[in-house]
C-alpha cells in the first residue's frame, strides 16, 4: 500500500547523500587553498631572507669603492628584491583573498547543513517508514505487524483453553474491517506528513546556497 511513497523516500536519501558529498568536496578545496597560501608565504620569506643576506656584501663592496663583479649594483639588486617582494605580496594577498572567500563559503554551508548525527537520524527515519510501507495490507488493517503461526500459538497457550485469544475477540469481521480501514487511512496520512517534513528539512539547506 505504500509504493507511491517510495520515490519520495529515495529522493530524500539521495539529497542527504548529495549534501554529505558537497561537504567533503568543500573541505578538500579548503585544504588545497591553505596549502597554496603556505607555499606563497614560504616563498615570500625565502626572498626576503635572500635580499637581507645580499645587503651586507653589497654594503661592504660599496664602502671599498668597487662593486663586486659577481653581484649587480646595490640599487639594481635592491630594486629587483623590492619587485620580488611586491610580487610575492600580491600573490599572498590573492591567495588570502581566495582562502577567505572559500572559508566564508564553507562556514556558511556548515551553518546551513545538518550535523552528521542529524543526517543519520533522518536516514533511520526513512528506513523506518520504508519498513512500514513494505508491510502487507493485512498488517495495516490489523493495526500492527502480522503474527507468525508460532507467535499465534504462543498467544493461545498463554491465554489458556478457556481464555479467548487476541484474534478471537467478539468483534464482527465488518467492524474489524471498518476500524482497520480507518487506521490505515490515518497511518498513511501520518506517513505522508512525515515524508513531506523530511523532504522540506533536506531541501532547505540546498535552497539557501
Amino acid at each position: 500500500g505504500g509504493a507511491e511513497w517510495r520515490p519520495a523516500i529515495e529522493a530524500a536519501r539521495a539529497e542527504a547523500q548529495r549534501l554529505r558529498l558537497e561537504n567533503w568536496r568543500l573541505a578538500g578545496e579548503l585544504r588545497r587553498e591553505l596549502s597554496q597560501e603556505a607555499c606563497a608565504g614560504q616563498l615570500h620569506r625565502q626572498r626576503i631572507a635572500a635580499a637581507a643576506a645580499q645587503q651586507p656584501q653589497q654594503e661592504a663592496d660599496a664602502s671599498a669603492g668597487a662593486p663586486s663583479a659577481a653581484a649587480p649594483p646595490p640599487s639594481q639588486a635592491l630594486g629587483a628584491a623590492a619587485a620580488d617582494v611586491e610580487a610575492s605580496q600580491r600573490a599572498l594577498a590573492e591567495a588570502e583573498g581566495r582562502n577567505g572567500k572559500l572559508r566564508a563559503e564553507v562556514n556558511y554551508l556548515r551553518s546551513a547543513l545538518r550535523e552528521r548525527s542529524d543526517l543519520k537520524a533522518l536516514e533511520r527515519e526513512v528506513v523506518r517508514m520504508r519498513e512500514l510501507l513494505a508491510q502487507p495490507e493485512e498488517a495495516w488493517h490489523t493495526g500492527g505487524p502480522l503474527l507468525s503461526d508460532e507467535q499465534g500459538e504462543e498467544l493461545q497457550e498463554e491465554g489458556g483453553e478457556d481464555t479467548p485469544g487476541v484474534l478471537l475477540a467478539e468483534v464482527s469481521f465488518e467492524m474489524l474491517a471498518t476500524i482497520g480501514e480507518a487506521e490505515l487511512a490515518e497511518e498513511k496520512k501520518a506517513l505522508q506528513r512525515e515524508v513531506r517534513r523530511l523532504q522540506a528539512e533536506l531541501r532547505s539547506p540546498s535552497q539557501q546556497l
